[in-house]
C-alpha cells in the first residue's frame, strides 16, 4: 500500500478504486445516478486516483466526498483490469481494498441509493460491468 498514482499509471489506463466496506456480515454498495455515466447500476463506492495520490488516500477523498464518512483502509483485495471498449482505448485498472468506517453514517452525495447487504445476496443486484468481477470473488472467498 501506498503506491504512488505515477508509478502504476501509463498511457493505456485509467486507475481506479473500489472500497469493500464491511460492517458486520454486510458490504456496502452504492446506485449510480442517472446524471451518471451507467446510471441506476450497482457498484462499490470509489473513484479515479488523482495524479501523486496514493491508493488509500484516493479510497479516503472519494469516500468523504461521495457519501461523507471516514474510513480506514484494511488490507488490499482484488487488482484487475476491465475494458469498457472506450473510445480512446483506455482500459479500467481497479484497485480494491477492505475498509471500515471509523466515522460518519453513509450520505447520499453523488449516488441513487446506498445499501449494506450480505455477500451471499450480491447477485440479487444489478451491478456495473467492471464490479462483476469483484462480486464473483468475493462470493468464491466466502467462508
Amino acid at each position: 500500500m501506498g503506491l504512488k498514482n505515477s508509478s502504476i499509471t501509463d498511457k493505456d489506463y485509467i486507475n481506479v478504486t473500489a472500497a469493500i466496506i464491511r460492517k458486520g456480515e454486510e458490504v456496502l454498495i452504492t446506485k449510480r445516478a442517472q446524471n451518471q455515466p451507467f446510471p441506476g447500476k450497482w457498484e462499490f463506492p470509489g473513484g479515479k486516483i488523482d495524479l501523486d495520490e496514493t491508493l488509500e488516500n484516493c479510497l479516503t477523498r472519494e469516500l468523504l466526498e461521495e457519501l461523507g464518512i471516514k474510513i480506514r483502509v484494511e488490507e488490499p483485495f482484488l487488482v484487475y483490469e476491465y475494458d469498457y471498449n472506450r473510445p480512446d482505448g483506455k482500459r479500467h485498472r481497479i484497485f480494491s481494498f477492505w475498509c471500515r468506517i471509523l466515522e460518519g453514517e453513509p450520505s447520499l452525495r453523488v449516488h441513487d441509493s446506498a445499501t449494506w447487504v450480505r455477500m451471499k445476496d450480491l447477485l440479487g443486484f444489478d451491478f456495473i460491468e467492471a464490479d462483476k468481477q469483484l462480486v464473483d470473488l468475493l462470493l468464491k472467498n466466502m467462508v
